[in-house]
């Protein structure tokens, strides 16, 4: 497989030298605030937290991409991520003030009728399948839920992120990755990462009269911690706005592996979005972790959101607090 994506990726950089036209340049952005406070382990006066939401951080990326005529493009994508106190390193017990740059993205794609090719430092093929959701919500609200609440505390030595996690597959990583072209629908993936990991992943995105439904699996070999991930999703829109959404996932450990199960039913009108949420994580940092939570987003413009969640985490060791938070904030696109 290893031999096959790289023949495939040299012999399309081949082809494509050839016809090379002017570059189409697009500069977008985003910016994403929030207010959390939460109540943990550790909260005297559950003080606000003023944060970069971590579910979707504020970034700047420039996309560029050559049309080499017979139906393939060349381009390529440069993403860095600029964030103020990640909403995933605060809690009730530090403020912290820090600011954390991520290059999120320095890649290069050759596309046409065989498909697409990718090389470079982006999204491996798992990236995201435990995490398809239609919802509206998922900028308070998703799978991987912990990223607002990360870093509180439920006692001693024990997290919010220790004992619940989503399993989602391989996130962005230097790899080279081959994406089939859509076929009714369906499009498979699979990548080669730094450090001889490996990943597949199959999608499905329909529309039926106005019904949206889409899914994903996606499987990750990890050659060196003996961690392998599977990674499940899939999410219904009805044409009446309301929603359904499920994720399962599961890593290789030591011991009992790990679990997640995810499930979320939500309404869309107009420019709301509302959502009620409940997800376990089993074999963890404990036994069993749960979190139920509530969501909402109003589209103020395209590109113009305003958001508010309340979530609650619980954990079956005894002795350990729960925790509980708050959050508002906005996400601006350009």
């Amino acid at each position: 497989m290893k031999k096959t994506l790289l023949a495939t990726a040299v012999l399309s950089a081949m082809v494509a030298a050839a016809g090379a036209q002017a570059a189409e340049v697009k500069i977008s952005g985003q910016v994403s605030r929030a207010v959390v406070i939460a109540d943990d382990s550790q909260a005297d006066s559950r003080d606000a937290q003023h944060v970069d939401n971590n579910a979707s951080g504020s970034r700047f990326r420039i996309v560029v991409s050559h049309d080499l005529g017979n139906g393939m493009t060349a381009g390529a994508r440069l993403e860095e991520q600029l964030q103020k106190n990640k909403s995933n390193t605060v809690n009730s017990a530090t403020a912290t003030n820090v600011q954390v740059q991520d290059l999120r993205y320095a890649d290069i794609y050759f596309s046409g009728s065989f498909g697409k090719v990718s090389m470079g430092q982006g999204d491996p093929a798992s990236n995201g399948t435990a995490e398809e959701d239609l919802s509206g919500t998922t900028i308070a609200a998703y799978a991987g839920h912990a990223d607002l609440f990360e870093s509180y505390t439920h006692g001693v030595g024990s997290t919010v992120v220790d004992n619940y996690k989503s399993f989602d597959g391989r996130s962005r990583s230097s790899r080279l990755r081959y994406d089939t072209p859509n076929m009714s629908g369906f499009s498979a993936a699979v990548s080669h990462m730094h450090g001889d990991d490996t990943d597949f992943a199959l999608r499905y995105s329909g529309d039926f009269s106005g019904t949206k439904f889409s899914a994903a699996v996606g499987l990750v070999s990890d050659e060196d911690d003996n961690n392998d991930t599977l990674s499940a999703s899939a999410s219904l829109l009805l044409g009446n706005g309301l929603n359904f959404t499920l994720s399962y996932s599961e890593q290789e450990q030591v011991g009992d592996d790990a679990e997640n199960l995810y499930a979320k039913i939500g309404y869309k009108t107009g420019k709301h979005a509302l959502s009620l949420d409940y997800g376990i994580t089993e074999e963890l940092g404990a036994d069993d972790s749960e979190s139920l939570g509530v969501a909402y987003v109003y589209n103020v413009v395209s590109g113009v959101e305003l958001w508010a969640t309340y979530r609650t985490y619980e954990t079956d060791v005894n002795g350990d607090d729960d925790v509980d938070g708050f959050a508002v904030g906005s996400r601006v696109k350009f």
